[in-house]
């Protein structure tokens, strides 16, 4: 998955919104007992690693194999009732619970120039998986949400919006010098994102 961990970690967006999500999972709900796959060469925090409930499992997704058949393959091979993609792709299989993932947003069709086109076929076969097999999708906003609505003709009761949190809170934040601010005419409150 998008979970990027270790000393040389240059976390995106998406991999922080992971990395939050699962700390939150593991240790907000203790009570729930979860499966993580995870690529191989990912590093699991220490502080996660013996959570109760917990299993940490390295997956083979860089083979073709896993890509057509190992994802529907996981959830009976591990005796799972519910699938939780934090981004990615989910089983074809219905399974008894739901299936559900995150697709952050369509950037790839309104912003097509800041893609790849091989970037764009990736992003777009993966929110298309998605659209048709999750059982609920879940998006950062509501844009996003309208946008997968429109773009995949899903049910409006199937895409909700879960809005991002504040990660690092509590950690101290630099401001500009202000005589700097003022030279680019920015005197008032302002928030400044910065995406990969």
């Amino acid at each position: 998955m998008e979970l990027e961990t270790g000393p040389n970690a240059r976390p995106s967006g998406v991999a922080r919104y992971v990395y939050h999500a699962l700390e939150t999972l593991l240790f907000k709900h203790p009570n729930i007992p979860k499966v993580i796959f995870h690529r191989p060469e990912i590093q699991i925090p220490e502080a996660w690693q013996g959570v109760p409930g917990a299993t940490f499992l390295p997956t083979w997704t860089r083979t073709r194999s896993y890509e057509l058949i190992g994802r529907d393959l996981e959830p009976m091979r591990h005796r799972l009732n519910a699938w939780l993609s934090l981004g990615g792709r989910v089983p074809r299989w219905p399974l008894a619970g739901p299936r559900l993932s995150t697709i952050h947003d369509l950037f790839w069709r309104s912003l097509p120039e800041a893609y790849t086109p091989e970037d764009r076929r990736i992003h777009e076969a993966k929110a298309a998986q998605i659209a048709r097999y999750a059982d609920l999708i879940i998006t950062d906003s509501d844009a996003a949400r309208q946008d997968v609505i429109a773009g995949y003709g899903r049910h409006p009761d199937s895409v909700f919006v879960a809005p991002l949190g504040l990660g690092n809170v509590g950690q101290r934040i630099v401001a500009p010098d202000p005589q700097v601010l003022a030279r680019h005419g920015l005197n008032a409150p302002y928030l400044f994102a910065l995406s990969s």
